[in-house]
């Protein structure tokens, strides 16, 4: 539905604010996707006995789908009292109960209330015990399954990103609640596989769950998940095209599996600006796209427009700040360093919205790092708390050199490609350089080569990159083995791009590894149609 930038949302670029933002994306990627689900499930007419006889159906149906309107446009308020007169018309039916939840679950992800958490916790069970009585009757009805999935799912996810002290405690019921969710939805595409819509919602359970985080992952086995990323990714196709109530929904969520990577991001970012024409009030899907210009293109240019709006037009003092946030972040990457910590400082001042103050201390304190300030840096790093990466710094400075590569990668993230390369030159030219340092440096330096179209200094730098052991980044080796095979191809190497290719292939257990090797499959499909 919407991406509220505050907390978990994997992204992977050393210890920036863009990190805690795709995690979150991610979150709301988890919870979101049932949602979708259950949405089809309005035209379903099977009843409980508890309904009154009579029920103008049809009138349930209108008052749901305005409902949905609402809560699309982020009018909670306007959207609970649609959903209390679907229950008033409807009490034996899930949808109101359901989405009468579902206004407090995005509530929560906004504005962080404890209050809004502990009421989804309670009004979802409304939602399950009304789907268990229609199962006992029926237990192949379709929309009892869908919303019974979809309440079991999203109580996991809120568990499991909700308030932080109690995520630890929460997590393993956080995954046997998502497992439960996950094969009611199995059983309702089952009981209807045609239907576009009823696809949806397990096609995107099949994305997000081939998408969790690694350390995740071993939990989700455990459980005994198994998805196939490429049939959800059909699926959502599929509803976005021809659904009748989830297309909306679909569109959102391929943005953000698109988003993923550079050379599918054209694809998520036309679907976002169909959706911010569609519902203009939501400026949510403003900052996501912000976000894809920002962190996946390297565009911090063409994210400026975006933010503005938000930061002029919208009521919503969260989704301002961050607005405000991602504005200094793209002065940070552009390493216009001043202008990026008055962004900074107006994100803190604004004070609505405790993740991005965080971020912004956080950044602030890490500008200070880079500038030479350590008793500076320090200070902001302990008002960020428990902020991550601020942690991390607070017990382990960065050494001089690391210092240097945190403002190349910096550098790359805005495109400042000549920067880079002299950065790079001036860090390698050190003799006493670790090999993790060395690496990235020469990494760095070589896709700054490549997006020039210098594809023969990249060659270069990434057969050095290649030939080091890294000890710690895990990821380097076969995210260069993929950049080398990518230039080789374009230098017209084909058999060794094809041997670097299959090399990268061979590594595991890294971050970002399913990515990756999407990434080096479509290469390697690519050199084989040649």
């Amino acid at each position: 539905m919407f991406a509220m930038q505050s907390l978990p949302f994997s992204f992977r670029h050393h210890a920036l604010l863009c990190h805690s933002y795709w995690r979150l994306c991610y979150c709301c990627l988890l919870y979101s996707c049932l949602c979708v689900l259950c949405c089809l499930l309005f035209a379903s007419h099977s009843q409980a006995q508890t309904n009154p006889p009579n029920v103008d159906w049809a009138k349930v149906h209108t008052t749901t789908m305005t409902a949905i309107n609402e809560l699309y446009n982020l009018r909670f308020a306007e959207a609970e009292q649609k959903c209390n007169e679907v229950i008033g018309m409807a009490p034996g039916e899930p949808r109101g109960h359901f989405f009468k939840a579902m206004t407090y679950f995005y509530r929560y992800r906004i504005m962080q209330n404890k209050a809004d958490y502990q009421r989804f916790l309670q009004l979802v069970q409304n939602t399950i015990s009304v789907s268990e009585n229609i199962l006992k009757i029926n237990p192949n009805d379709s929309k009892a399954l869908f919303y019974i999935g979809g309440g079991y799912g999203y109580r996991g996810l809120i568990r499991a990103f909700g308030p932080a002290e109690e995520r630890t405690k929460n997590l393993m019921q956080a995954i046997w609640d998502g497992k439960k969710g996950y094969d009611y939805l199995n059983d309702a595409v089952k009981a209807d596989p045609n239907n576009a819509d009823a696809q949806m919602g397990f096609g995107l359970f099949n994305c997000l769950i081939s998408s969790a985080p690694a350390f995740i992952k071993p939990a989700i086995k455990l459980a005994g998940f198994t998805t196939d990323r490429n049939l959800g990714m059909k699926q959502l196709e599929n509803a976005a095209a021809n659904g009748v109530y989830t297309r909306p929904e679909a569109a959102y969520w391929l943005s953000t599996f698109y988003a993923e990577q550079e050379e599918t991001s054209p694809r998520a970012l036309w679907h976002l600006k169909n959706l911010i024409g569609q519902f203009p009030a939501n400026n949510w899907y403003r900052i996501t796209t912000a976000q894809i210009y920002l962190n996946t293109l390297r565009k911090p240019d063409e994210a400026i427009p975006f933010l503005q709006t938000v930061m002029t037009q919208a009521t919503d003092k969260n989704a301002q700040a961050r607005a405000i946030l991602l504005t200094g972040a793209a002065s940070l990457y552009k390493l216009n360093f001043p202008e990026a910590v008055q962004w900074l400082q107006k994100c803190v001042a604004l004070g609505t919205d405790s993740g991005a103050v965080r971020n912004a201390l956080y950044l602030q304190g890490l500008i200070s790092e880079l500038e030479g300030n350590r008793t500076q840096a320090t200070q902001y790093y302990q008002k960020s708390l428990p902020y991550k990466a601020s942690e991390d710094l607070l017990k382990t400075p960065l050494t001089a050199d690391q210092a240097l590569l945190r403002r190349i990668s910096l550098g790359f993230r805005g495109s400042e490609y000549p920067t880079v390369i002299r950065l790079a030159d001036e860090l390698l030219k050190k003799q006493q350089l670790n090999a993790d340092v060395r690496g990235r440096a020469l990494f760095l330096s070589a896709r700054s080569f490549a997006e020039q179209s210098d594809h023969t200094q990249a060659e270069q730098r990434l057969l050095q990159t290649v030939a080091l052991q890294p000890e710690e980044d895990k990821s380097l080796l076969p995210a260069a083995y993929y950049r080398l095979g990518a230039s080789q191809a374009k230098l017209g190497k084909k058999n060794e791009a094809k041997q670097n290719l299959e090399r990268a292939l061979s590594f595991k257990d890294y971050d970002e590894e399913d990515a990756l090797r999407r990434s080096v499959n479509r290469e390697l499909a690519r050199l084989n149609k040649q």
